[in-house]
């Protein structure tokens, strides 16, 4: 399931095909339908219209008070599924996302109309959707920021689609930017500062200094955040990894569960972690 909330109306859509809104209050559905194939993105609300990507490949503006689908936007379309969830984000003018085979493309918001389109992957389409996995695409400023797999950091220009710096750096987690500098840690462990503007590493901090070379290489990082001048990363062995963003210091290391936890969440001054279908709250 993919959600998201407008007021009191949650949005959702599966990987069944199925999409309908639900009233938060009463859990009642508002309405309930159908497309032509499982949905394979996150969802991105703005105004009254939530914005999603199916496995064919299209960009889809769908009406939150009645279902209607308002315009559609068709890409290149893969033969092989792609085996990791595509990204959407909006600003006040357009619609950008990624598709399965490493495309990035910017729709206008209220007409649907393609306004660039740049590709990212030189690899034939069935390979390259089966192998390609990426991070959640970052607006900040004028830029796209994401990374991906295949040794790739970009840097993209948002409103004319041409690559501002490129970097090598492996990582589907979704990156950070805080004032000039961009925060993300790769597939391996690695805690990355980068200038945002040059797109030169300033810093790298080995977060997985502590374990074994055996055992590390089973580990991959689930997600991070950051708060209070602290980067706090979940990992698939279970622990926590906190640390301090301006030294990149291991601060400490928790043991959450034995199994996989996802990424944290704040609210309210609280740290929200997954593990199992239990939530755990931190102050």
């Amino acid at each position: 399931l993919n959600l998201a909330i407008q007021n009191d109306v949650l949005v959702v859509t599966d990987n069944i095909a199925k999409y309908y809104a639900v009233n938060l209050k009463t859990g009642e559905i508002i309405w309930k339908k159908s497309n032509i194939v499982p949905f394979n993105s996150d969802i991105k609300i703005k105004d009254d219209i939530f914005y999603v990507v199916d496995y064919k490949n299209i960009l889809r503006a769908i009406s939150i008070k009645d279902g209607s689908e308002l315009w559609k936007l068709k890409t290149e379309e893969s033969l092989i599924k792609s085996n990791t969830k595509l990204s959407v984000v909006v600003d006040n003018e357009n619609v950008y996302f990624n598709n399965s085979i490493g495309d990035i493309t910017a729709v206008n918001i209220k007409t649907g109309q393609l306004l660039w389109q740049l590709p990212t992957q030189n690899n034939s389409t069935n390979k390259n959707a089966f192998q390609l996995s990426s991070s959640k695409l970052v607006i900040n400023d004028d830029l796209i920021l994401f990374s991906t797999n295949k040794n790739e950091f970009y840097s993209i220009d948002k409103k004319i689609g041409l690559i501002n710096w490129k970097n090598k750096i492996v990582s589907i987690l979704r990156p950070v930017v805080i004032g000039k500098f961009i925060v993300t840690i790769s597939s391996k462990g690695y805690l990355y500062l980068i200038d945002k503007t040059s797109g030169n590493i300033i810093r790298i901090n080995d977060l997985y200094k502590e374990y074994d070379l055996k055992k590390r290489i089973k580990i991959f990082p689930t997600g991070f955040i950051v708060a209070k001048n602290k980067i706090y990363l979940a990992n698939d062995d279970g622990k926590l990894i906190i640390v301090e963003l301006n030294t990149g210091i291991i601060l400490d290391i928790i043991k959450i569960s034995d199994d996989k936890i996802a990424q944290p969440h704040v609210y309210e001054n609280n740290l929200f972690l997954i593990k199992n279908g239990s939530i755990i709250r931190f102050n």
